[in-house]
């Protein structure tokens, strides 16, 4: 068997090829050659894909901004686009990490991370699971709409609050009342950032 046919996966970290190689005597000059030869390709230290001629199908971003940097979840506008809170198509992965902030320009495109204060980073998680079984770690909806306005230092109003959703960020109304509003109430008590209330009120309005 090839020894790439032995990751089951696109994207994976040292161990698993360190496990594809265990029956190698020098492992490590092996992975020099898979590196050289463009079988597989370094994201980071310790994080790979596999080379773009031998993967076996779409590359995860996800997984990938997961394990580039952590602990990190994915959030602001690559995660509202997702959720297709946004209509623009978003090919930079953004996440929020408690560490501090960093980018990583990779042959797979951008990650940035933005850092927050950790008592805000736990809650408002959620764990999607591809088709595979792995899976990564996203905001909600309601959390990444939260992470991408606690970044804005420029809404003093309900009436910036409306022109920054409605005019900067196009959300539509009908993908903010589909928001989950019992959630979002427990996440601003949580924030407590004054600009928020102005979107609990635009909410409320709708």
């Amino acid at each position: 068997m090839d020894i790439i046919d032995k990751i089951p996966y696109n994207e994976f970290d040292h161990l698993a090829l360190m496990n594809a190689l265990r029956s190698y005597n020098h492992p490590k000059d092996k992975i020099t050659k898979l590196l050289r030869d463009k079988r597989i390709i370094q994201i980071k230290r310790g994080v790979y894909i596999q080379g773009f001629e031998h993967n076996k199908g779409v590359y995860s971003k996800e997984i990938i901004s997961n394990m580039l940097y952590g602990p990190s979840y994915i959030s602001l506008e690559y995660a509202l686009a997702y959720y297709g809170l946004i209509p623009e198509r978003v090919d930079v992965v953004t996440s929020i990490t408690m560490k501090r902030r960093k980018e990583y320009n990779t042959p797979l495109g951008l990650f940035l991370y933005f850092a927050i204060n950790k008592k805000f980073y736990s809650i408002g998680l959620d764990y999607i699971r591809l088709q595979d079984g792995r899976g990564f770690i996203m905001a909600t909806p309601e959390r990444a709409l939260l992470d991408k306005l606690y970044f804005e230092k420029c809404i003093n109003s309900q009436k910036e609050m409306q022109a920054y959703l409605f005019e900067n960020l196009r959300i539509e109304e009908s993908a903010l009342k589909n928001l989950n509003r019992a959630f979002l109430k427990e996440l601003l008590t949580v924030y407590r950032k004054k600009s928020f209330l102005y979107l609990q009120k635009t909410i409320e309005k709708i």
